[in-house]
């Protein structure tokens, strides 16, 4: 599996979960893609990464490989306003990300982060790992 197929796999849950949101309208900040006006920015978002931080040949007999990374889901939402609306979000998205198999992507359980302030905002992470094989 390429690293494009699994971003479009993972992209592809999210999005589908984002049409059952109906609180605002969400926002959702992917790697690279669209970046939130924070001056701006009045609703909670949604702040999506997937890091990819080792691999490994999974067989002697073949060049098939295995790679392992997280997706990171992040709740972001204005400082002082407290975590009720980043749980709302977190627990509307993790569960239709986590302990799924697409192909050869498998996503397992996931591990809250500490949260973080970053420019008036807080972000909640929920890390997710994953793991992708290409098979030759």
């Amino acid at each position: 599996m390429s690293r494009e197929s699994v971003r479009q796999a993972i992209v592809g849950l999210i999005e589908a979960r984002k049409a059952t949101w109906s609180d605002y309208t969400l926002i959702i900040e992917y790697d690279n893609r669209l970046l939130v006006d924070t001056q701006t920015q009045h609703n909670p978002f949604l702040r999506v990464g997937i890091t990819y931080f080792d691999g490994e040949q999974i067989d002697l007999g073949s060049q098939n490989h295995r790679d392992h990374g997280l997706v990171v889901v992040s709740a972001v939402v204005r400082e002082g306003e407290g975590s009720a609306k980043a749980n709302a979000l977190l627990d509307h998205f993790v569960p239709s990300l986590q302990q799924r198999s697409i192909g050869a992507l498998r996503l397992w359980g996931s591990r809250p982060h500490k949260d973080s302030p970053h420019l008036g905002w807080v972000y909640y992470p929920v890390a997710i790992p994953f793991e992708a094989d290409t098979l030759f």
